[in-house]
Protein backbone atom coordinates (compact mmCIF):
# COMPACT_ATOMS: atom_id res chain seq x y z
CA UNK A 1 0.00 0.00 0.00
CA UNK A 2 2.74 2.33 1.07
CA UNK A 3 5.02 2.14 -2.03
CA UNK A 4 4.03 1.31 -5.69
CA UNK A 5 5.74 -0.11 -8.96
CA UNK A 6 6.66 1.75 -11.28
CA UNK A 7 5.69 -0.36 -13.83
CA UNK A 8 2.60 -0.51 -12.72
CA UNK A 9 1.79 3.04 -12.63
CA UNK A 10 3.22 3.60 -16.02
CA UNK A 11 0.86 1.26 -17.77
CA UNK A 12 -2.08 2.81 -15.77
CA UNK A 13 -0.66 6.11 -17.53
CA UNK A 14 -2.02 5.27 -20.07
CA UNK A 15 -5.67 6.32 -19.15
CA UNK A 16 -4.95 10.00 -18.90
CA UNK A 17 -3.57 10.29 -22.79
CA UNK A 18 -3.93 13.68 -23.75
CA UNK A 19 -4.15 14.78 -20.26
CA UNK A 20 -1.73 17.45 -18.91
CA UNK A 21 0.97 16.92 -16.44
CA UNK A 22 3.12 18.49 -14.01
CA UNK A 23 6.28 17.27 -12.73
CA UNK A 24 8.59 18.93 -10.12
CA UNK A 25 12.19 19.10 -10.16
CA UNK A 26 11.70 18.02 -13.90
CA UNK A 27 15.38 19.55 -14.77
CA UNK A 28 17.62 16.86 -14.03
CA UNK A 29 17.66 13.37 -12.78
CA UNK A 30 14.73 11.53 -12.25
CA UNK A 31 12.59 14.08 -12.26
CA UNK A 32 13.57 14.79 -16.21
CA UNK A 33 13.33 11.08 -17.02
CA UNK A 34 9.85 11.36 -15.51
CA UNK A 35 8.90 14.08 -17.94
CA UNK A 36 10.10 12.81 -21.04
CA UNK A 37 8.47 9.65 -20.16
CA UNK A 38 5.25 11.17 -20.00
CA UNK A 39 5.69 13.22 -22.87
CA UNK A 40 6.60 10.34 -24.70
CA UNK A 41 2.87 8.63 -23.32
CA UNK A 42 0.83 11.30 -24.48
CA UNK A 43 0.76 13.87 -22.31
CA UNK A 44 1.47 17.79 -22.20
CA UNK A 45 4.15 18.22 -19.71
CA UNK A 46 4.63 21.13 -17.40
CA UNK A 47 8.42 20.65 -16.23
CA UNK A 48 8.60 22.79 -12.98
CA UNK A 49 12.06 23.42 -10.95
CA UNK A 50 13.84 26.07 -8.99
CA UNK A 51 16.32 26.39 -12.36
CA UNK A 52 15.02 27.87 -15.58
CA UNK A 53 18.19 27.06 -18.36
CA UNK A 54 18.00 23.01 -17.42
CA UNK A 55 14.13 22.79 -17.41
CA UNK A 56 13.83 24.59 -21.01
CA UNK A 57 16.63 22.20 -22.21
CA UNK A 58 14.66 19.17 -21.22
CA UNK A 59 11.36 20.77 -22.70
CA UNK A 60 13.22 21.94 -26.07
CA UNK A 61 14.48 18.29 -26.39
CA UNK A 62 10.53 16.91 -25.98
CA UNK A 63 9.54 20.00 -28.41
CA UNK A 64 11.95 18.81 -30.95
CA UNK A 65 10.57 15.33 -30.80
CA UNK A 66 7.25 17.17 -31.69
CA UNK A 67 5.63 16.38 -28.17
CA UNK A 68 3.93 19.27 -25.69
CA UNK A 69 5.97 20.41 -23.31
CA UNK A 70 6.48 23.59 -22.18
CA UNK A 71 9.09 25.23 -19.02
CA UNK A 72 8.00 26.80 -15.60
CA UNK A 73 10.54 28.34 -13.00
CA UNK A 74 9.01 27.13 -9.50
CA UNK A 75 10.18 27.26 -6.21
CA UNK A 76 8.08 24.29 -4.70
CA UNK A 77 8.45 25.50 -0.94
CA UNK A 78 6.50 28.86 -1.74
CA UNK A 79 3.03 28.94 -1.91
CA UNK A 80 2.18 32.19 -3.74
CA UNK A 81 4.70 30.69 -6.35
CA UNK A 82 3.13 27.64 -6.09
CA UNK A 83 -0.17 28.84 -6.47
CA UNK A 84 0.99 31.45 -9.33
CA UNK A 85 2.42 28.47 -11.66
CA UNK A 86 -0.36 26.25 -11.53
CA UNK A 87 -2.64 28.92 -12.26
CA UNK A 88 -0.24 30.02 -15.15
CA UNK A 89 -0.13 26.39 -16.52
CA UNK A 90 -3.77 25.68 -16.05
CA UNK A 91 -4.05 29.35 -18.50
CA UNK A 92 -1.13 28.25 -20.94
CA UNK A 93 -1.76 24.59 -21.41
CA UNK A 94 -5.12 22.85 -19.45
CA UNK A 95 -5.75 22.17 -15.67
CA UNK A 96 -3.46 19.68 -14.26
CA UNK A 97 -4.50 15.74 -13.80
CA UNK A 98 -1.47 14.10 -13.40
CA UNK A 99 1.24 15.86 -11.03
CA UNK A 100 5.04 13.79 -9.66
CA UNK A 101 6.03 15.56 -6.97
CA UNK A 102 10.18 14.44 -7.74
CA UNK A 103 11.34 17.99 -6.15
CA UNK A 104 13.53 17.42 -3.31
CA UNK A 105 17.34 17.35 -2.01
CA UNK A 106 19.54 15.48 -0.15
CA UNK A 107 22.52 17.71 1.35
CA UNK A 108 22.89 17.87 5.22
CA UNK A 109 24.90 14.51 5.31
CA UNK A 110 26.00 14.68 8.74
CA UNK A 111 25.46 13.25 12.94
CA UNK A 112 21.80 14.99 14.22
CA UNK A 113 24.27 16.91 16.77
CA UNK A 114 26.42 18.45 14.14
CA UNK A 115 23.74 19.26 11.39
CA UNK A 116 23.26 22.74 10.77
CA UNK A 117 19.57 23.17 12.28
CA UNK A 118 18.64 25.91 9.17
CA UNK A 119 19.95 23.78 6.48
CA UNK A 120 17.85 20.50 8.20
CA UNK A 121 14.83 21.87 8.25
CA UNK A 122 15.19 23.12 4.75
CA UNK A 123 15.88 19.91 3.62
CA UNK A 124 12.54 18.79 5.30
CA UNK A 125 10.24 21.65 3.65
CA UNK A 126 12.42 20.55 -0.02
CA UNK A 127 11.55 16.84 0.28
CA UNK A 128 7.96 17.24 1.76
CA UNK A 129 6.64 20.58 2.48
CA UNK A 130 6.81 21.43 -1.82
CA UNK A 131 4.87 17.27 -2.52
CA UNK A 132 2.22 19.16 0.20
CA UNK A 133 2.29 22.61 -1.31
CA UNK A 134 2.09 21.13 -5.64
CA UNK A 135 -0.71 18.60 -4.45
CA UNK A 136 -2.49 21.05 -2.37
CA UNK A 137 -2.75 23.43 -5.55
CA UNK A 138 -3.81 20.85 -7.99
CA UNK A 139 -6.30 18.70 -5.64
CA UNK A 140 -8.91 21.21 -5.72
CA UNK A 141 -9.41 20.74 -9.54
CA UNK A 142 -8.78 17.09 -10.18
CA UNK A 143 -11.04 16.45 -7.17
CA UNK A 144 -13.42 18.49 -8.82
CA UNK A 145 -13.02 16.84 -12.37
CA UNK A 146 -12.83 12.96 -10.30
CA UNK A 147 -10.19 12.06 -12.60
CA UNK A 148 -6.41 12.43 -11.51
CA UNK A 149 -3.39 11.20 -10.06
CA UNK A 150 -0.82 12.41 -8.26
CA UNK A 151 2.79 9.74 -7.92
CA UNK A 152 5.17 11.23 -4.47
CA UNK A 153 8.79 10.34 -5.50
CA UNK A 154 9.71 8.52 -2.44
CA UNK A 155 13.01 6.44 -1.02
CA UNK A 156 13.64 3.51 0.86
CA UNK A 157 15.26 6.50 3.54
CA UNK A 158 11.66 6.40 4.18
CA UNK A 159 11.60 2.86 5.68
CA UNK A 160 14.71 2.82 7.94
CA UNK A 161 16.79 5.56 9.85
CA UNK A 162 19.89 7.14 9.23
CA UNK A 163 22.09 8.04 10.93
CA UNK A 164 23.80 10.65 8.87
CA UNK A 165 20.76 11.52 6.73
CA UNK A 166 18.40 12.02 9.85
CA UNK A 167 16.85 15.16 7.73
CA UNK A 168 16.03 13.07 4.56
CA UNK A 169 14.55 10.48 6.48
CA UNK A 170 12.41 12.28 7.89
CA UNK A 171 10.77 13.67 5.59
CA UNK A 172 10.56 10.73 3.32
CA UNK A 173 8.97 9.10 5.76
CA UNK A 174 6.90 12.08 6.35
CA UNK A 175 5.79 12.02 2.67
CA UNK A 176 4.84 8.09 3.31
CA UNK A 177 2.10 9.42 5.61
CA UNK A 178 1.06 12.40 3.55
CA UNK A 179 0.75 10.14 0.29
CA UNK A 180 -1.26 7.56 2.54
CA UNK A 181 -3.38 10.36 4.40
CA UNK A 182 -4.14 12.12 0.32
CA UNK A 183 -5.58 8.48 -0.88
CA UNK A 184 -7.76 8.25 2.14
CA UNK A 185 -9.38 11.24 1.45
CA UNK A 186 -9.20 11.57 -2.30
CA UNK A 187 -9.92 8.00 -3.56
CA UNK A 188 -14.05 8.35 -3.02
CA UNK A 189 -13.57 11.16 -5.10
CA UNK A 190 -11.86 9.22 -8.05
CA UNK A 191 -8.49 10.48 -7.46
CA UNK A 192 -5.48 8.42 -6.64
CA UNK A 193 -2.05 9.00 -4.80
CA UNK A 194 0.90 7.04 -5.05
CA UNK A 195 4.54 6.46 -3.44
CA UNK A 196 7.11 5.07 -6.02
CA UNK A 197 10.61 4.40 -4.52
CA UNK A 198 12.79 4.11 -7.66
CA UNK A 199 15.72 2.69 -6.07
CA UNK A 200 19.43 4.00 -6.50
CA UNK A 201 19.58 5.91 -8.82
CA UNK A 202 23.03 7.15 -10.48
CA UNK A 203 21.70 11.22 -10.73
CA UNK A 204 23.64 14.34 -9.14
CA UNK A 205 21.50 13.86 -6.05
CA UNK A 206 23.37 10.62 -5.22
CA UNK A 207 26.40 11.65 -6.47
CA UNK A 208 26.63 14.16 -4.16
CA UNK A 209 25.69 11.59 -1.05
CA UNK A 210 28.14 8.00 -2.60
CA UNK A 211 31.13 11.07 -2.82
CA UNK A 212 30.34 12.85 0.83
CA UNK A 213 33.02 11.48 3.43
Amino acid sequence: KQLCCAKGTVARMHAFDGATAMVTGAGSGIGAEVARALAHAGMTVALCGRRLDPLEAVAAGLQGDGLRADAFALDATDWNLVQATVARIQAELDPVDFLVNCAGQHSEINLPWKSDPGEWWREVEGNLKSAFLVSRAVLDGVVSRGRGRIVNISSGAALEGRELSSAYATAKTGLLRLTESMEMATAPHGVHVFAVHPGLVRTALTEGILASE
